[in-house]
């Protein structure tokens, strides 16, 4: 993931990655997160009305990947950097090369410009000293057991939040549809009681997962 070391939470262990969960989770719990709905959705009708006139659409350029990341950015604080962050997300993941070590060189390339970047965006949001809602303002005064982040730390989560929102996400809207697109008697069923919607995201999220591995992992020990 573009990364020579290992990205937190995602790729540690034990209490360490018990300690990270426990700082992050609350950043995007429900109840921080119920607040956005609204203006999400007037984003998504925004992003539809674009085509909705035509009757057609090719979903994913046009929607499930720009919505999301539209929807990122925002939370992350910095919605002037789509561009770059989207092409250093494409670079680390689409890697082209002829064997696996080739794609890790590119991909990490790619991983040190964009931590060069967010190291510069941390030094400029600091020095603004301005308070903010977003993701990198609470980056900024996070404190883990007392003790605060190191920049680097801060980097590196940023890191897998920028892989993570911007292009999981995406995957996961279009599988989503994909597969309600080739089962037409339970979309009518969704249609007809919107109730159903939220747990038709949850088995589908379950069922239809775009990250079926996170990675190759090896027991640390005999289990």
């Amino acid at each position: 993931m573009g990364s020579a070391e290992p990205l937190i939470p995602l790729h540690i262990d034990g209490d360490i990655h018990r300690r990270y969960r426990k700082l992050i989770d609350p950043l995007l719990a429900p109840r921080k997160v119920a607040p956005l709905e609204e203006g999400f959705r007037k984003m998504t009708d925004q992003i539809i009305d674009g085509f909705v006139d035509r009757g057609r659409v090719e979903f994913f350029s046009e929607f499930a990947d720009p919505l999301p990341a539209r929807m990122f950015m925002q939370l992350f604080g910095a919605p002037t950097d789509l561009a770059f962050f989207v092409e250093m997300k494409d670079a680390i993941l689409k890697a082209e090369g002829t064997t696996i070590q080739e794609r890790e060189v590119i991909g990490r390339a790619a991983g040190d410009r964009l931590r060069l970047h967010l190291h510069h965006i941390l030094d400029e949001r600091r020095s603004q000293a301005t308070s903010g809602a977003d993701l990198i303002a609470e980056f900024l005064t996070w404190e883990l057991d007392g003790d605060s982040l190191t920049d680097d730390d801060i980097v590196n989560i940023m890191h897998l939040f920028v892989i993570a929102g911007l292009d999981t996400v995406a995957s996961s809207i279009s599988c989503i549809i994909a597969w309600l697109a080739a089962h037409p008697e339970q979309r009518r069923q969704v249609i007809a009681d919107p109730a159903l919607v939220a747990p038709m995201v949850e088995e589908l999220m379950r069922l239809e997962s775009p990250v079926p591995s996170s990675g190759v992992r090896w027991a640390t020990e005999d289990c």
